[in-house]
């Protein structure tokens, strides 16, 4: 059995009984795999996690890049991956929110989250971001890791903003998406203290 069908049996499991199967040598039972076979591909069931969620990042990436087959702006790349991925969210809610803690604190030190933020962060390295603010650093390492860590930031505030959206259709996440990417690439003009304005005022209105 491919390690995607392992996923598969693992994901439609849980969707389910909306709980993890009560111990691997019994989930394997279930899709007539070995131990030996699981463990050459997952350590755990926490593992197997680490491994979904890091999918629907590659997914929504790829999307990206078909959509959008000609050259253009990081802004319009990180708007369309953004909005990709909760397409490719909500397609998989139930299952998203059983993975992912809807707590702040909980879910910026979730290892779940350890094979998205360096997937994501190769995608962020490259779109060849250009952040003036940053210019006063001359290692181009160090502007780089810089900007993966803020740009992985705001990955995990849309996808908090997304855990918490009960508007119809998320819409709400759109919104915050544009507005909140708007904010980011503003950081380096004269614009950033409107664009703040206007996502407070966006994030703190009643839905």
């Amino acid at each position: 059995m491919k390690k995607d069908e392992i996923l598969s049996a693992y994901s439609t499991y849980i969707s389910e009984h909306n709980a993890r199967p009560v111990s691997i040598p019994k989930f394997v039972s279930g899709i007539s795999l070995s131990e030996s076979e699981f463990y050459d591909e997952f350590a755990s069931f926490q593992a197997m996690d680490a491994d979904i969620l890091n999918e629907f990042v590659k997914n929504a990436i790829e999307l990206t890049h078909e959509e959008l087959e000609e050259v253009t702006t990081p802004k319009e790349m990180l708007i369309t991956f953004y909005l990709t991925y909760a397409e490719v969210l909500k397609a998989n809610r139930s299952l998203v929110k059983f993975i992912l803690p809807t707590d702040k604190a909980e879910l910026e030190g979730l290892k779940a989250l350890k094979l998205s933020r360096e997937t994501f962060g190769k995608f962020v390295d490259s779109l060849n971001i250009e952040v003036k603010a940053l210019d006063f650093v001359p290692d181009h390492s160090i502007k780089s890791k810089a900007l993966r860590g803020m740009a992985w930031l705001q990955f995990m505030s849309v996808l908090l903003f997304w855990l918490k959206d009960e508007s119809k259709g998320f819409n709400r996440t759109d919104v915050f998406i544009e507005k909140s990417l708007k904010f980011s690439f503003d950081l380096t003009d004269s614009n950033v203290i409107s664009s703040f304005i206007d996502l407070n005022k966006f994030v703190f209105s009643k839905a």
